[in-house]
């Protein structure tokens, strides 16, 4: 209850239009683009084929349940946190395949903070291509509208949420920040006026260090960021479908790069894909090796977020060196292992306590413990959702 009271009040003191659109829209939702300003993306004309492999059969399979810690049958845990799709890929195959009866697999959702891991992608492109000379850098370097005290803030730091803003210290004004944030129409005038807690180390999950990230890029490129986007990842990707990234307006066209990739989960493997192939698509380097392997190793120090996994360059990492995975709200996973050449992309409408990353290493471990469940991709047919009524 005092939640609740907590997200009415903030929303009473937000501008009319805000408050608005938080109302009609019912909150933040995966199908939220249908109703936002957006830059749109159009699939390939070079489209990747899956291979179909149905041989993991998890359903019926017991795991556990965190916090409760209690064993509970696979197909449950799907259907009691809203999962409207989990879809699991080895060796270019799709292995498992679930889906909600009403939900459609060829239909872009919002993967919500997802989408932070790919503005980090963007990032380490900028780097290879020169644009930006250091990870490292202050803002400043790159942004000469910011003011004095963002100027200072280092890349690394916003990259791996160690920043700390004025407006994010109680959850009256990060709910005042966060509703402002997803539905205001000018979003640069929250970058202007924000300002970083001096001498604050640690992890501080905040959506302000990514969009002042998005700036950097922009600035850097000189380019809007979904046209960097579009031409240095989505176009190389090999994409089945159409996908959109939200705006805050037609007017000022800045893009929410903390949160809104619109994707298909089957183009949300591709990015996995691309992660598990050390940053190439065809034997073409579209992400640099050095920053793929940055985000598998931790950092020197210590950056757990709030279920205690290591945050970095804005992954998470589960077991050092070899899985990575990106979270967003309501519980959308992409989740890599790059060993046993694996992706399993998660979308719903909530995720509760549920600790999917621990989920997904229990899998792992269950289904690749022996050699003959691993998947042999030159074996399969080609998937054809139509046709084989996987959407």
């Amino acid at each position: 209850m005092r939640t609740i009271i907590h997200f009415l009040l903030c929303l009473l003191l937000l501008s009319s239009c805000s408050f608005y659109k938080a109302i009609t829209y019912k909150g933040p939702h995966v199908y939220d683009y249908q109703n936002r300003d957006q830059a749109l993306f159009s699939s390939s004309s070079k489209a990747f084929k899956w291979k179909l492999n149905l041989s993991w059969d998890l359903n019926d399979s017991c795991f556990c349940k965190c916090p409760e810690n209690k064993n509970v049958v696979f197909q449950d845990i799907l259907k009691k946190n809203k999962t409207y799709a989990l879809l699991i890929f080895q060796n270019d195959s799709l292995v498992y395949f679930y889906k909600h009866p009403n939900f459609d697999v060829e239909q872009k959702v919002n993967s919500f903070s997802i989408s932070k891991s790919i503005l980090s992608a963007l990032l380490g492109i900028a780097i290879g291509e020169g644009y930006i000379d250091n990870i490292k850098d202050s803002v400043g370097k790159y942004v000469k509208e910011a003011n004095s005290k963002i100027s200072k803030i280092c890349l690394e730091d916003l990259l791996n949420m160690r920043v700390r803003f004025f407006r994010d210290t109680t959850f009256f004004n990060r709910g005042i920040q966060s509703v402002s944030l997803y539905y205001g129409k000018n979003i640069k005038k929250h970058l202007h006026k924000a300002v970083p807690e001096p001498d604050k180390k640690g992890f501080f999950y905040c959506n302000l260090s990514s969009l002042l990230l998005t700036w950097v890029l922009e600035e850097a490129t000189n380019m809007p960021m979904e046209e960097y986007f579009n031409s240095r990842l989505w176009k190389p990707l090999r994409t089945n479908y159409n996908a959109s990234w939200i705006l805050d307006s037609k007017k000022n066209h800045f893009p929410l790069g903390f949160c809104c990739l619109n994707i298909t989960v089957y183009d949300l493997a591709l990015f996995g894909r691309l992660y598990i192939n050390n940053g190439e698509v065809d034997n073409k380097q579209v992400i640099p090796s050095f920053w793929v392997e940055e985000a598998f190793n931790p950092n020197s120090f210590s950056n757990l977020d709030e279920q205690k996994y290591e945050y970095k360059h804005s992954w998470r990492i589960g077991e050092k060196g070899k899985q990575i995975f990106a979270k967003g709200l309501k519980g959308q996973y992409l989740f890599i292992d790059r060993e046993k050449n694996i992706m399993i992309v998660r979308v719903g409408g909530s995720m509760k306590k549920t600790n999917w990353g621990q989920i997904f290493q229990e899998i792992i471990k269950r289904y690749t413990n022996s050699s003959s469940k691993e998947t042999d991709s030159n074996s399969n047919e080609e998937l054809q959702t139509d046709r084989q009524g996987l959407r």
